[in-house]
């Protein structure tokens, strides 16, 4: 006869997990529905109550490694998504690092992001707490772009902090194909820090340790160099500052998709005969394309392009003047395929020629 409570009781713990797992679902599914809903209306998500599935992660330039000490995104409710930690990073401007999959796996648009850092190539700890535009974090977040696959379309699904020399710190919002410059600062010079704090167990001298690293990263003339001259954050100022652009591609019959790479990490990628002149809109200068197009006689072809970074931007900067109520215009003109291509920018009423370091072109 003892039995009877605990079968019911059993009951009742069945049941209560039944109905737990039930409210789980329809809460998820709300989330899901309220996200659709609100990127079908067109009205902007709520940032208080919108969850999205996004992960952080952490970049620098390939000549500036840096470790991130303790960082995090914070958002509005207060709740903070940690950055990846002690691993020295270098791997591009704007290229997503490691990814450590942070729980909840959804999740709102950040308000704030709080990072303490080490710089190598400064032999110097930075710290920021860098406010963040939550409601535009989450309009890119619930939005979908298109995508040159079956799907058709696919999400941003990214949240990159960028760290570069001189305490400057930039966050992106990043996608398949897309990456998007959503805030940029400086930070502060972190003179209380713990140098052993890159690692507790260190048993060499802080100026061995940063000199190793360099060593072992960059190369041994790179730590010669340093000795020299001490690195600047000029470029990545100067690569955040936007201006009315129009990138273009001529001497092509039609193109199957252009993706341009910015000075400011930024990625877009632009699809079907109109990526040719897309509209002009507030870009920082473009330093590389890809694109796949055909020629007036029906071939078709692959370009891989890189410019002269340090020479496109000086050249945005002298024309930025002559431009007056008209956008800059970077032209690549692929009509002498497959040998060659031609980059130019132009103002108003002058035109410059840019510097190409790589222009890779071959029949697919």
């Amino acid at each position: 006869m003892e039995c009877a409570p605990v079968a019911s009781s059993m009951a009742d713990h069945s049941l209560r997990l039944a109905l737990a797992a039930t409210m789980l679902t329809v809460a998820a599914c709300r989330s899901d529905q309220a996200e659709s809903s609100s990127s079908a209306s067109g009205s902007p998500p709520d940032t208080m109550t919108a969850a999205f599935e996004w992960y952080p992660s952490v970049t620098a330039p390939a000549d500036a490694p840096m470790k991130v000490i303790q960082g995090a995104f914070v958002l509005p409710d207060g709740q903070e998504i940690g950055l990846p930690v002690q691993s020295v990073i270098h791997q591009g401007w704007g290229s997503p690092g490691n990814v450590e999959l942070r729980e909840p796996r959804r999740k709102g648009a950040p308000a704030r992001l709080d990072v303490r850092w080490f710089s190598y190539t400064e032999n110097a700890f930075f710290r920021a707490a860098l406010p963040l535009d939550a409601p535009k974090i989450a309009a890119l977040l619930a939005t979908p772009f298109p995508v040159p696959t079956p799907a058709g379309t696919a999400r941003y699904d990214g949240l990159v902090v960028g760290l570069a020399p001189e305490g400057i710190v930039t966050v992106w919002v990043t996608g398949r194909s897309q990456h998007r410059r959503v805030a940029q600062s400086v930070g502060a010079l972190d003179t209380s820090a713990d140098w052993k704090t890159l690692h507790p167990n260190m048993t060499i001298s802080r100026e061995e340790h940063v000199a190793n690293t360099i060593r072992r990263r960059l190369g041994a003339d790179v730590l010669e160099a340093l000795a020299m001259r001490a690195p600047s954050g000029a470029f990545w100022r100067d690569a955040a500052i936007d201006q009315p652009l129009q990138p273009v591609v001529t001497g092509a019959a039609t193109v199957e998709q252009v993706t341009w790479h910015y000075a400011d990490g930024e990625v877009e990628q632009l699809l079907g005969p109109a990526a040719l002149t897309p509209p002009a809109r507030e870009r920082s200068v473009p330093i590389a394309v890809s694109l796949d197009f055909a020629l007036a006689g029906g071939a078709w072809f692959r370009a891989d392009i890189a410019f002269n970074a340090e020479t496109t931007l000086a050249a945005a900067r002298r024309l930025a003047g002559t431009a007056s109520d008209s956008p800059l215009v970077v032209a690549v003109d692929v009509s002498g395929a497959p040998g060659r291509a031609a980059v130019s920018m132009r103002g108003r009423d002058l035109l410059v020629p840019l510097e190409t370091i790589r222009a890779e072109i071959a029949r697919r």
